[in-house]
């Protein structure tokens, strides 16, 4: 598909075996650096029977999306691939839900992703279970979407080298950064038994404490290649929105994955502590436009995520309060406030596009 990215913005100051299988041919011939890649992936609700598991409870329209005539038609335009999560795929997913939205999927071409955790826990006696140690159930669910008539056309790493060699305290494992490597390259030849050829990235978050940058994930990135012998698909950051020197930090990462010829891409999510939708989804927005127009990181693959409750709405995506909405927002026309004043509640300055046309 061809598409223009653009966002408006406000800147001031600164089935079953036997099926078909997947939506891409066997050489996963998906290419990254067409830029903006999109991936969209939302969270569904909890299935009442397991309310207590510590899981968000996703936008009750999730299995919405997956009706023919489902009011994101506009949105689909932009979506290069669907990601769903293990958890996801483990809890809050029945095998008939699977199968519509595989088929859906499929019968529009759009390959879809798994983020998984690709290490094994150890046991208590090694150290805690934290987040990227639920890889054999990855393997369980992987093998799930081929028995339905599925294929995961490309996966990426939730967080390993962050949560099994940076993480601190106590009960962190602490693993060389070597092991890491070692433990989840296993994995993806596990996975590859199943879906084979599938592609492989990473997503890192760039967290405050204990501190992780440009030179870990050059750590991550040239440990990976020397001893599996091929590169990353890809590098997603999950941004610290809160660190001060996150543009910094970012473009740092930038000059890191451009270097080794791996793109980038960057998560985009509302503020941890925006506890309703609309919030959510106007810090989610922003968070995008301070990256893009303030920090001039323009990144080749743009994460539409969530692992929270919000936001709680997907559709329409003519509603920019629905997730789906804010994706064709993203696509919108870029706009600049120059030499903005305010006064009270009155904001006034020169609208211009980023190329310096004033707009009425």
């Amino acid at each position: 598909m061809v598409k223009t990215r653009l966002l408006a913005t406000l800147v001031a100051t600164a089935v079953v075996a036997g099926a078909p299988l997947g939506t891409v041919a066997k050489d996963q011939s998906i290419d990254f650096g067409d830029a903006p890649f999109v991936i969209f992936a939302p969270a569904p609700p909890k299935p009442a029977e397991i309310y207590h598991y510590p899981i968000p409870d996703g936008a009750e329209d999730y299995w919405d999306l997956w009706e023919a005539d489902a009011p994101w038609q506009d949105a689909l335009e932009h979506i290069d691939a669907f990601a769903t999560h293990g958890w996801i795929l483990r809890y809050s997913s029945s095998d008939e839900d699977l199968r519509r939205m595989l088929s859906f999927l499929r019968e529009r071409d759009i390959p879809l992703a798994m983020e998984v955790e690709p290490l094994t826990w150890p046991g208590p006696e090694v150290c805690d279970h934290t987040e990227s140690f639920e890889g054999p159930y990855e393997l369980e669910e992987a093998s799930r979407i081929r028995r339905l008539g599925g294929r995961i056309d490309f996966i990426a790493f939730d967080e390993p080298y962050s949560h099994a060699h940076k993480l601190t305290g106590p009960g962190a494992c602490r693993y060389p950064v070597e092991q890491v490597v070692d433990e989840a390259w296993e994995f993806v030849q596990e996975f590859r038994r199943i879906h084979p050829g599938v592609k492989v990235g990473s997503i890192e978050p760039l967290w405050i404490e204990p501190e992780i940058g440009a030179r870990d994930m050059e750590i991550w990135l040239d440990t990976w290649e020397e001893r599996t012998g091929e590169p990353f698909a890809f590098l997603s950051v999950d941004i610290d929105w809160l660190r001060d020197d996150w543009p910094q930090v970012v473009r740092e990462v930038e000059a890191v994955a451009d270097a080794r010829g791996v793109p980038l891409g960057a998560l985009y999510l509302g503020g941890h502590n925006a506890n309703e939708n609309d919030q959510w989804l106007a810090e989610m927005a922003q968070h995008a436009a301070t990256l893009e127009v303030g920090a001039g990181v323009t990144p080749d693959i743009v994460g539409f995520y969530t692992w929270r409750p919000q936001p709680d709405r997907l559709l329409p995506d003519d509603d920019i309060n629905a997730y789906t909405g804010r994706i064709n927002q993203y696509f919108g026309e870029r706009t600049l406030l120059e030499a903005p004043t305010v006064e009270g509640k009155v904001v006034t300055g020169r609208l211009n596009t980023l190329d310096g046309d004033p707009l009425a």
